[in-house]
Parts: C-alpha cells; structure tokens; sequence
C-alpha cells in the first residue's frame, strides 16, 4: 500500500510540477520579449489550478494536508485568477501574480517527489516551508492590487461611505484579511514545525 500510495502521489506531483514548469517558462519568455498577455495565458492557469482540487480527497487517505486550507487556497486562487480578467492596465500585476503563483507551485514539488522516492532532502525540505515568507506577501499584495483596481478602476466605485458597493468593497476587504491571516498562519505554523525538527 505504501508503494502504490507513493507511486500516485509522485505521478500526479510531477505532472503539476511539469505543467507549472511549461507556464513559467511560457511567463519568463513572453516577460522577455514583451509579449505578456494574461487574457491569453489564464484558462491554462485556471487548469492547472483546478486540479489541485485532487489535494482534498488526497487529504483524507494520502497526505497530511489540511482539506479546509487547500480548498480555501485553490477556490482563492481560482478567484482572483479569474477576476484579474477584468483589470484595466496594471499589466506588471497581473505578471507579479502569475509568476508568484507558478512559483509557489515550483518550490513544493521536487520537495514532495523527493519525498514519495524516499530521498528527502533538507535543503528542499528548507525551500518547501521557508520560500512562502517571501512569495506569499508578495502574493497577497497581488491579490488586493487585483481587486482594488477591478473595483476602483475598472468599475469605478466611488469612495463614499454613503455608497452600498463602497460598504460592500470594506465587508470583502474584511474577509479577505481574514483568509489572509488563516492561510498565512496555518503556513507558519506547518513551516515552525519542520523548521524545528529538521
């Protein structure tokens, strides 16, 4: 059993690490020569994206993951991805996003594929639980630069207290801190444990 559950978790590590690979190199070559079109770019990130969803009912039988965390992760991921489709300019943001996301995706599967061949290496291990103290921030800037100018810029809402959207854009900024300070939090603590035993 614990061969067969290895052997599936490495395949279907490797086929992400693999997919996020193609579209980071795809994000670094057209970064190079200015072609950047996330428009063009973002039903492949949607994709590979949604089939981190096999993280959850991995969860239960094959990993140690937090099926509250991943689902509340990728459904994130998966928002923003799609509202970043309706900014208007801020073209350096919605690459930031992109090569933050690829990145984070990057540092986690040699670590787990390691892992499934019975290799684990201490500096992947190091990368897997430390490389988030940096790419998450940034992430999160991302993330609220997305909204705030898909708000205030694309669909102009005006800063106005008397304004029922205006209300309604604090009650999101609210909830969106909220899983910010969930997800940033459950990674520290993941990140304090393996820190302290490696």
């Amino acid at each position: 059993m614990s061969v067969l559950k290895d052997s599936i978790l490495f395949i279907y590590t490797l086929i992400l690490f693999v997919l996020h690979a193609a579209a980071f190199w795809d994000l670094i070559e057209s970064g190079l020569n200015s072609t950047f079109n996330y428009s063009k770019s973002v039903y492949f990130l949607l994709f590979i994206t949604s089939i981190q969803y096999l993280d959850i009912p991995f969860s239960f039988f094959l990993t140690r993951s937090n099926p509250v965390a991943v689902f509340v992760q990728v459904s994130g991921r998966m928002l923003v991805l799609y509202v970043a489709t309706q900014m208007v300019g801020w073209k350096h943001v919605q690459f930031a996003l992109v090569g933050v996301y690829l990145l984070s995706e990057l540092c986690r599967g040699p670590f787990y594929m390691a892992n499934c061949l019975r290799m684990p290496c201490s500096r992947l291990t190091w990368l897997r639980y430390n490389a988030f103290k940096v790419l998450y921030p940034i992430g999160f800037t991302c993330e609220a630069l997305v909204f705030i100018n898909v708000f205030f810029i694309a669909n102009r809402i005006p800063i106005d207290p008397t304004n029922p959207q205006f209300l309604l854009t604090l009650v999101f900024a609210v909830v969106f801190l909220c899983i910010v300070n969930f997800l940033y939090g459950s990674m520290s603590r993941k990140a304090a444990q393996k820190n302290k035993t490696d």
